[in-house]
């Protein structure tokens, strides 16, 4: 599949609609758990992380945040265009059947090299794949071959364009591959739960790439507003938190992965739909809000 062609961007616009009376209900319901939540922190019901550990995380997350309008420097490039790319990595990963890390990872490191370097549209899926080049090398143990993955272009660039690239992304780096995503908070948060809220809060957080407007949040604060959320969905109370975040920044943040899942039945972009729609992901994403 080429994306070379995004000029076009034929993606319907999702209209701004009334919430539907499911969604407004667990909008509504989001304050009281959330006081819930704070409960469990005075009741010592948080796991037990090393403070050194969960400061360097923290530390380094504030680092390598990228602003929610990033896109705006660039030129030829809208977010529309981001979320396709996004849409098609998410189906090529899931075809190598590749480490949810190295999705996150990948999507981090393509932002990243944005956010500095004008990029055309042209130009813009061989960013894309190869930062998941990069990531793949980075957290797989048996990565996939170059060759195979610029297949997946239609043949839209060469190995040595994106063996090019590669130079390109890490000196625009610095060669510093190593960044907390969310799913890296989310991995320590949910030690201990069951494999449901796992799939829910992963799905809600893998929808949330597609969303650059989600950049305004934190990793930590995505992952674990995303735990809440699933914990929520499967009507658990609250098992963990990280006391840095207030009640208001959590419902702030749940609130709107709640609107992205409802949105996401809609969505012109499926890929992300489909794969949370299969048995080994407890077919989250056809849950309903009730």
């Amino acid at each position: 599949m080429s994306l070379t062609d995004l000029s076009k961007e034929n993606l319907p616009p999702i209209e701004k609609q009334d919430k539907p009376a499911p969604l407004r209900l667990a909008l509504q319901n989001l304050s009281n758990s959330t006081k819930a939540l704070h409960q469990a922190i005075r009741k010592g019901r948080c796991f037990e992380y090393s403070s050194e550990i969960l400061n360097n995380l923290l530390k380094d997350e504030i680092s390598f945040q990228v602003n929610s309008k990033f896109l705006q420097s660039q030129s030829d490039i809208t977010p529309k265009m981001r979320s396709i790319l996004i849409d098609w990595l998410v189906s090529v990963h899931r075809r190598f059947k590749l480490m949810p890390e190295t999705l996150f990872l990948a999507v981090k490191i393509s932002d990243r090299y944005l956010l500095s370097q004008e990029t055309t549209r042209k130009d813009l899926q061989l960013v894309g794949i190869t930062a998941l080049f990069i990531a793949a090398k980075y957290e797989e143990i048996y990565p996939p071959e170059l060759r195979d993955l610029i297949l997946l272009t239609d043949r839209a660039y060469n190995k040595d364009q994106a063996l090019a690239m590669e130079k390109k992304i890490l000196k625009c780096l610095d060669f510093v591959i190593t960044m907390p995503s969310s799913w890296r908070f989310f991995e320590n948060f949910t030690e201990g739960l069951s494999e449901d809220i796992k799939s829910m809060g992963q799905y809600l957080l893998e929808l949330s790439l597609l969303d650059e407007n989600m950049l305004k949040f934190s990793e930590s604060l995505l992952a674990a507003s995303a735990v809440f959320v699933a914990e929520k969905f499967f009507k658990k109370d609250p098992r963990y938190t990280l006391p840095v975040y207030s009640e208001s920044e959590i419902r702030s943040c749940a609130t709107e992965l709640l609107i992205i899942f409802q949105i996401a039945n809609i969505h012109p972009l499926t890929a992300i739909r489909e794969k949370f729609s299969k048995p080994q992901f407890h077919q989250v994403s056809t849950i309903c809000l009730n």
